[in-house]
C-alpha cells in the first residue's frame, strides 16, 4: 500500500468518474481537501470505510469457517465504497484484485460536506442506485442461472467496464484474473474452465493465444440468449 498526501496525481482519472463529474467545482474542492489517494497492489487488504474507486478493482471477499471464499461484490473504477453505513458487516474484507487506487475520506467528513452541498447528495444517490442495481442483478444471476449462464452474464457485465474495451465491439479484455472471475460467478476455477471450453467448442467465443486476457465474442446474439437464461435449442445442448 502506498499513501499520498494529495490526490493531484490522479486528478485526470478522478474527473472521469460519474460521481465526480456531477459535482460543482466548489463541492469537488471541499471533498478533495479531506481526501487521501491510496494505492494498493494485488492481494492487499483495502482497509477503508468510505472512498471513491479511482482506478482498478477491489472485491468484497466473503469467507466461511471451513475456508470457502467468494467475491460477493466488485468495486470498479468510478464506484463509491461505503461500508460505514451498512447495518450488518459481512464476514469478510475488501481486497485489491490487481493494482488499484482509492480516494479515501472519513464518512463523517463526507457527511459534513454533503450537508453544505446538495449536489454531493444527488451524485451519491445516483451512484449508489447504479451499484445497488448491479448487485441485485448479480444476486439474481447466482440464484437462478446455471454455471454456463452465469459466466456468460459476467462476461457481458465485464464488457461494460471501460478498462475492458479492446477497441472492437466483439472483443473483451478481462480486467480480472480468471480465478477472481470464478469466485465472483460463484464457481470453482475448473468449472469456469469447462464453461469457457464449451463456449469455445461451440464457436461462440475465441480466446487469444497471444494474450490470455483477450476474448472475442463471436456470436453475440446467442451469447445474449445464454446470459438471459434462454432455452433455445442451440443453447440447451450446451447445458
Amino acid at each position: 500500500m502506498n499513501e499520498m498526501d494529495t490526490a493531484a496525481r490522479f486528478a485526470p482519472w478522478i474527473e472521469l468518474t460519474r460521481f465526480w463529474s456531477e459535482l460543482e467545482p466548489q463541492s469537488q474542492e471541499a471533498l478533495i481537501g479531506d481526501a487521501t489517494a491510496v494505492e494498493y497492489a494485488l492481494g492487499d487488504p483495502v482497509d477503508i470505510q468510505f472512498g471513491l474507486m479511482v482506478s482498478g478493482t477491489c472485491g468484497l471477499e466473503y469467507s466461511v469457517d471451513d475456508g470457502r471464499r467468494s467475491l460477493v461484490e466488485l468495486f470498479r473504477s468510478g464506484d463509491l465504497i461505503d461500508l460505514a453505513r451498512r447495518e450488518r458487516r459481512p464476514q469478510g474484507a475488501l481486497v485489491a484484485l490487481g493494482y488499484c487506487c482509492v480516494l479515501t475520506m472519513g464518512s463523517d467528513d463526507f457527511d459534513l460536506c454533503a450537508r453544505h452541498h446538495a449536489d454531493i447528495v444527488r451524485a451519491y444517490r445516483h451512484q449508489m442506485e447504479d451499484q445497488v442495481g448491479r448487485l441485485r442483478d448479480h444476486v439474481n444471476d447466482l440464484a437462478l442461472k446455471s454455471p454456463l449462464e452465469r459466466i456468460v452474464s459476467v462476461l457481458f457485465e465485464l464488457r461494460r467496464w471501460p478498462e475492458a474495451s479492446a477497441g472492437e465491439a466483439s472483443e473483451l479484455v478481462l480486467p480480472l484474473l480468471r480465478k477472481h472471475i470464478a469466485a465472483y460467478a460463484g464457481m470453482k476455477p475448473e468449472t469456469l474452465r469447462r464453461a469457457m471450453r464449451k463456449l469455445r467448442d461451440a464457436d461462440l467465443i475465441r480466446e487469444s493465444r497471444m494474450d490470455e486476457d483477450k476474448i472475442e465474442l463471436i456470436d453475440l446474439a446467442t451469447l445474449r440468449r445464454i446470459a438471459n437464461g434462454g432455452r433455445a435449442r442451440d443453447v440447451k445442448r450446451m447445458g
